[in-house]
């Protein structure tokens, strides 16, 4: 298997397109899906597709760990139900994999946001940091990589987990390059799913936002200040299901 897609599933309706799209991303590459979640799914599976029913909620950061354990693929790569990408994106973000040969390099695609998937955005980033040999966001990457960093910490319980374990990436030598010909655009309107919204707010946004300031950053507060090297704090994993 050359890429294992994995996430998790809380909203049946918007997965259907989510497959649907990756469909359009993955013409040349083996790949699967792999998700899990409370609420299970409304249609029938693709063969490719794995379900792991959660009941109750852990969180998505869990329901991706669980979904990420049973993933075959040589690289994996989260992405959510608000995400789409574009024609042949995971083809060519494998093919950028191959040419780096390097296991600790993480590819990026090109990233925007928009209620409508505009897959005509231009904006090149994800997420910047202070540093810029550091970016985090939706990345495909190693499958041996993510596992030797033991995946997410258990206490980002609700996010934003995916960007400490990639600052946990670059502290073991990891580094990123960007997949010019592959793009991903996610929907931050999508039911008011998105980090910071009411939901989040309700699930302690602030807290985890804090959480990972006080891990990474010289001055332990949101905004400003320096990335650390090393994070403050120790790793603590999310236990077998």
């Amino acid at each position: 298997m050359d890429v294992s897609v994995f996430g998790s599933w809380a909203r049946p309706t918007d997965w259907y397109a989510e497959l649907i799209n990756l469909s359009r991303a993955a013409q040349k590459v083996s790949y699967e899906v792999v998700v899990a979640g409370p609420n299970k799914p409304t249609f029938s599976l693709p063969p490719n597709v794995t379900f792991i029913h959660t009941d109750p909620d852990p969180g998505f950061a869990y329901c991706a760990q669980f979904a990420e354990r049973l993933c075959q693929g040589e690289t994996i790569m989260q992405v959510g139900d608000d995400c789409r990408l574009s024609l042949n994106a995971l083809d060519n973000m494998y093919l950028k994999f191959k040419h780096e040969n390097d296991y600790k390099c993480m590819i990026h695609p090109r990233w925007g946001t928009g209620p409508k998937n505009d897959l005509t955005d231009s904006h090149p980033y994800l997420f910047e940091t202070p540093s810029p040999t550091a970016r985090y966001g939706f990345p495909m990457w190693s499958k041996r990589f993510f596992d030797e960093l033991g995946g997410y910490d258990r206490r980002f319980r609700f996010g934003p987990g995916d960007a400490d374990i990639q600052l946990r990436a670059y502290a073991q030598g990891g580094r990123y390059v960007y997949a010019y010909d592959a793009f991903l655009s996610e929907d931050t309107t999508a039911q008011g799913g998105t980090f910071g919204g009411t939901f989040y707010q309700k699930n302690g946004s602030t807290e985890l936002q804090n959480l990972i300031w006080r891990r990474w950053y010289s001055n332990g507060e949101q905004y400003g200040g320096t990335l650390l090297s090393e994070p403050r704090t120790p790793f603590e994993p999310i236990e077998e299901k």
